[in-house]
């Protein structure tokens, strides 16, 4: 298991969306992006010209958390799984902000 802290200067909500709509993933990582935040849903990200990443959404809480499988498309890929929390955090340099967690665990 590896755990990261990521912080973002944004609100839960915002967070939350780019992690779940297709579009503002788009944004953030990807030319293409297909998915379905509800468990079972699809998670398909081409980041770029080369490599697409898939798996299954297994949980999607509103504004607090994001768990999905992670796989490369082809052979020879370890299948992880993707926690993403989101709480959040006050610091009086740089104001309010939220905080992603990241653990990948590979299955």
């Amino acid at each position: 298991m590896i755990e990261k802290d990521n912080y973002v200067d944004a609100p839960p909500h915002v967070v939350y969306a780019f992690l779940t709509e297709p579009a503002k993933m788009m944004e953030w990582i990807g030319i293409e992006v297909e998915i379905d935040p509800r468990p079972g849903g699809i998670f398909r990200v081409v980041p770029n010209h080369v490599d697409v990443i898939r798996g299954t959404v297994i949980e999607a809480v509103p504004y607090s958390k994001v768990s999905f499988t992670w796989d490369f498309e082809g052979e020879g890929h370890a299948v992880q799984q993707v926690r993403r929390s989101l709480r959040s955090r006050w610091s009086a340099r740089r104001g309010y902000t939220f905080a992603t967690n990241a653990g990948l665990a590979r299955q």
